[in-house]
């Protein structure tokens, strides 16, 4: 199995055709399937280091922002390490490019995985949700993203994601016929001094307000009240073990 802590993109001539044809014949079912409308793309910058983060709401969810951003750039994302225990699954994610992490569990190979990503200027996809929504409106978020945030000192993209809730909702095996749309907002830039809980609000209030903007009210989650101590001290060091780092179920990517 794939791990976090000796993971990187691979460099493999099949792993490139295969993903190559992956994201040509997805973006065409989308297009066909679901008339797939991609707003505010100019938002993605075409160089250095960026975070997306958007809504979870289907297992189509990263294959479709995949597709939306085809031939724009290149973008990684994180999966859950026991989707490698299928050797097609694993290789197709290999493929695709996506750092494993241990699902509900604190992961330092993975953050450490991402960040490498970021300083090598590359965009990294995550759920801040964690997990698909089984109602179709928004979780509250995790505090992952705001850790890469935090030490990266990237940018985050807040993206909406439309159309897949009732396309393949939570618990269903039909797949129905729906408009989809994958919305871009502008990126949000955070102090160093911002805490945790006010980057993931404010992450989750934009993605609220794209997919409200394009055609589905949203409300945004509760707000996260608690705000992260100070580094160091016994309190900080319990904070940082209980900060769970929500996977992209699989990877948003393409290649310019």
């Amino acid at each position: 199995m794939t791990r976090a802590s000796n993971w990187e993109p691979s460099r493999r001539l099949d792993h490139r055709i295969v993903r190559e044809l992956i994201v040509v014949l997805a973006r065409t079912a989308f297009r066909i399937w679901g008339r797939l409308r991609v707003v505010g793309l100019e938002n993605l910058p075409r160089t250095g280091p960026v975070v997306l983060a958007g809504n979870h709401a289907s297992y189509i969810d990263p294959v479709l922002v995949w597709a939306a951003m085809y031939r724009r750039r290149r973008a990684f994302g994180i999966a859950k390490d026991d989707l490698w225990q299928k050797r097609v699954i694993g290789y197709l994610i290999d493929a695709i490019g996506a750092v494993p992490v241990k699902r509900n569990a604190p992961d330092v190979g993975m953050l450490r995985a991402a960040l490498g990503l970021l300083s090598s200027g590359h965009i990294v996809g995550i759920f801040p949700e964690g997990s698909r929504t089984t109602d179709g409106k928004l979780q509250p978020a995790h505090h992952g993203v705001a850790v890469l945030l935090q030490r990266s000192g990237a940018p985050v993209v807040p993206v909406a994601i439309i159309g897949t809730f009732e396309m393949w909702p939570r618990g269903t095996k039909r797949i129905r016929r729906v408009p989809l749309t994958v919305a871009f907002g502008s990126p949000i830039h955070f102090d160093a001094d911002t805490s945790r809980a006010e980057i993931t609000n404010r992450i989750m209030n934009a993605v609220a307000q794209l997919m409200t903007a394009n055609g589905r009210p949203t409300e945004p989650p509760p707000t996260l009240a608690r705000e992260e101590p100070e580094e160091g001290g016994a309190q900080a060091r319990r904070t940082r073990r209980d900060v769970k780092l929500s996977p992209m179920e699989t990877q948003t990517a393409s290649e310019s």
